[in-house]
């Protein structure tokens, strides 16, 4: 026997978050992250167009469960095709992306739930697992930034993010924002609160449309950046967010669709045939135009097409997403604020379902751990957090990095003369780990020569004869080199700067 309010509450959260996923992954390739347009490689512009074209499709029908598995396998078939360059967040989203793989297929099978829809089935079996998802990326987003130079105002990424975003306000909008040296210390203090807030208020049923409240004006604030991929994050969380909608207001919501007419403008007939491929046809006769013109080299046409480029990355790309957030927060205030008492429950809210489900926060826990047990700093929350601990130093303010499980942070390497592009020299205190300097010599030229320091040893000459007989210089594995990737490792006697 089915229970009315158990389907109710799986297709909406199924629903609200099948949406706002596929407007993610659309904006994702053609606002925030469009540079691999002016990329070589074929198999990236196949992944990213058949992204859009999937995230199109479920759009026209989200109700189709085959539609969001298309949407989540092209999704991370992108990432792979990327690897290991993936923005920050990125990570966090193929592992989502694997998650709705695998209970959409068992949803088809008939496993989850008995008595409910395969929408309602999916929703129930993901959602948990979503939000507990947010609550680790919350968690190590604050742990990381507790170091000494996050809470140092002369090169906290705090204060440098707010005053990078509003000298990109200025240069694009023409809009000057006050940043003032007595707001240092409280933006720093403020963000480290507002993103412990966040997820604690999300928590709790009282507290939680205050939450989505603060989470919203917050991560709308940060996508205003020179660099896109923030925006790109924002739209991520915007879909999490969707899990925390409540039910009651998520059917207001639904009503007020319907009674616009765009409902059915849109999913029904014909018209939910034609606007997914008409759009992509656009798309894709703006994605040849840039490939052209950028095979081209040079000429009126290429030196056209790529200043509309540029000028549709800069500020048209981000005019779409503040069009995009403004609906949100229209949706928000009209439908959600008034539903603020949410009706409790009768089944779990964070509790997976099945419990095999809880291992994928359990290792996005795990990946957090990374920069303290040796692994890598990349891909484990801590983006713009000042967070350093590569070559055994460490600046956080209680955990420690005596614990190394690995070497790959630890190995570095000073380049001080170098003849190969790929293997800049470095300014003076600056490094970069073996692992990267021996993938970037996997192409390298036979006339080679680099004279390098192999932690703090000695210079050393190398070149392509000692690089095939070196054990030391031997590149990672295919499997490792697309799953790893470091930054350059700053100096250690200056303070960690503001790193992406």
């Amino acid at each position: 026997m089915s229970d009315p309010s158990r389907e109710n509450f799986g297709r909406r959260v199924y629903t609200s978050f099948t949406i706002t996923w596929a407007v993610y992954g659309i904006l994702h390739c053609m606002v925030t992250n469009s540079y691999w347009l002016l990329q070589p490689e074929p198999g990236v512009y196949i992944a990213r167009l058949v992204m859009i074209l999937s995230g199109l499709l479920v759009l026209a029908k989200p109700a189709s469960v085959g539609r969001l598995a298309f949407l989540s396998l092209a999704m991370f078939a992108s990432g792979v095709a990327d690897a290991p360059s993936w923005p920050n967040h990125y990570l966090h989203t193929m592992a989502l992306d694997l998650l709705l793989l695998l209970i959409c297929a068992m949803a088809g099978l008939g496993y989850g739930p008995a008595g409910l829809s395969i929408q309602a089935r999916v929703g129930l079996m993901f959602a948990p697992v979503g939000r507990l998802s947010l609550f680790v990326l919350y968690f190590w987003a604050v742990v990381h930034k507790l170091n000494y130079d996050y809470l140092n105002p002369e090169a906290s990424c705090g204060w440098n993010l707010l005053t990078e975003s509003a000298q990109y306000i200025a240069y694009n909008f023409s809009i000057q924002l006050p940043t003032p040296d007595w707001m240092r210390y409280p933006v720093i203090i403020g963000v480290l609160v507002v993103e412990s807030a966040i997820p604690l208020m999300l928590a709790f049923r009282r507290t939680r449309i205050g939450g989505m409240a603060l989470g919203l004006v917050f991560h709308f604030m940060l996508a205003f950046h020179f660099i896109t991929y923030v925006a790109s994050f924002t739209l991520m969380m915007y879909a999490l967010f969707s899990l925390f909608l409540p039910s009651q207001a998520w059917e207001d919501i639904e009503n007020w669709w319907e009674s616009t007419g765009l409902k059915k403008r849109i999913t029904a007939g014909q018209t939910a045939r034609w606007w997914p491929v008409g759009v992509f046809c656009a798309v894709l006769v703006y994605v040849t135009c840039v490939v052209l013109a950028r095979t081209a080299g040079s000429g009126s046409f290429h030196d056209l097409v790529l200043w509309v480029h540029q000028r549709a990355q800069n500020r048209t790309g981000h005019l779409i997403a503040l069009a995009y957030a403004l609906l949100v927060f229209y949706v928000f205030c009209r439908f959600v604020i008034p539903r603020r008492k949410i009706a409790a429950l009768p089944y779990e809210y964070f509790r997976p379902r099945p419990v095999a489900f809880v291992v994928l926060p359990l290792l996005l826990l795990l990946n957090g751990v990374s920069p303290y047990v040796g692994l890598k700093v990349h891909y484990s929350y801590a983006m713009f957090s000042n967070l350093r601990t590569e070559g055994r130093i460490s600046n956080h303010l209680f955990l420690p990095t005596r614990y190394r499980l690995f070497n790959y942070i630890d190995d570095l390497i000073e380049v001080k003369e170098s003849n190969y592009d790929a293997i800049p020299v470095l300014a003076p205190g600056k490094r970069m780990t073996r692992f990267e300097f021996t993938r970037r010599l996997i192409d390298a030229p036979t006339d080679l020569r680099i004279v390098y320091s192999d932690n703090g040893s000695a210079p050393k000459t190398l070149d392509y004869e000692t690089l095939q007989t070196e054990p030391s210089l031997r590149p990672p594995s295919r499997l490792l080199r697309n799953v790893l990737q470091f930054k350059i490792v700053p100096p250690a006697d200056k303070p960690c700067p503001c790193r992406p």
